[in-house]
């Protein structure tokens, strides 16, 4: 563990601690020098272009701890349900718990923070594994982390190949797994999960498919299709509309990945006269 501290239940109590912290991790991952040096790992460890890298993949990254810093002071706890006389009836919104994380090597910077930014707005604790061929700019941004006061045993970092993965996948203690990557993998992960009823998110490989409608410009298709191929020489796992009359898009469902880092239940307890 990165922290020096094993994740445990009871780092789980939400508070308002979480919204600044995260917002000073927005801050220091977004100040100059720091964009500057997370850009530099993440090209010397991934072979993307600096430009890239200072472009898109470092900014984003603090720009998805400012979006999710947001949403830290913006989750219900629950609600009361009125569903009748004689009923006293409410949700409840609890963490999950421990969430192991576990991202690619083709977008290291921007997937850890991906991951990161609702498990910790939801008051989760995690353990997050970089891919053994990227681990740079991951152990930079756990730095960050800890500048930004995070308690230990809230973020944690754990580095190593598939073998490591897997066991953070079995362990008993990780109420949660996302998991970034091959499809082959993503389908063991998933049945390790269902066999200890494992909470499971997979984003896993593969070309997506694209609609080419009838009126579409094809010479404007056929680039853009091959732009989205190999930019960044990696696939980019992103959603896109057909071609015609709208343009490719990318959609961010902020209710599913609040709510996979989320325990949601109804209680309802009968009124006692």
């Amino acid at each position: 563990m990165f922290t020096g501290s094993q994740p445990s239940r009871s780092d789980l109590i939400f508070s308002s601690d979480t919204l600044p912290r995260l917002r000073f991790l927005s801050y220091l991952s977004c100040s100059a020098a720091n964009v500057e040096e997370l850009a530099v790992l993440e090209a010397l460890d991934n072979g993307k272009s600096l430009n890239q890298s200072r472009v898109v993949d470092a900014p984003a990254c603090g720009s998805m701890f400012k979006y999710w810093a947001g949403w830290a002071d913006k989750i219900e706890n629950g609600r009361v349900v009125d569903i009748g006389p004689g009923h006293f009836d409410y949700t409840l919104h609890q963490p999950v718990g421990v969430c192991a994380l576990i991202v690619p090597w083709n977008l290291p910077l921007i997937a850890a923070a991906a991951k990161m930014g609702p498990a910790l707005c939801a008051g989760n604790t995690l353990v997050l594994k970089p891919a053994e061929q990227t681990p740079l700019s991951t152990l930079r941004l756990a730095e960050l982390v800890i500048e930004a006061g995070f308690p230990p045993g809230v973020v944690n970092i754990v580095t190593g190949d598939g073998s490591t993965g897997a066991a953070l996948v079995r362990h008993s203690l990780v109420n949660k797994i996302s998991f970034t990557g091959s499809t082959p993998v993503g389908q063991k992960v998933a049945a390790e999960a269902a066999a200890s009823s494992k909470r499971v998110s997979l984003e896993l490989g593969g070309k997506n498919p694209v609609v080419v409608c009838a009126d579409a410009d094809l010479d404007l298709a056929v680039e853009t299709v091959h732009n989205g191929l190999v930019r960044r020489h990696v696939s980019m796992g992103s959603g896109w509309a057909g071609f015609g009359e709208q343009l490719p898009f990318t959609v961010l469902r902020v209710s599913h990945l609040l709510g996979v880092c989320l325990h949601m239940s109804m209680l309802t307890v009968l009124e006692r006269g």
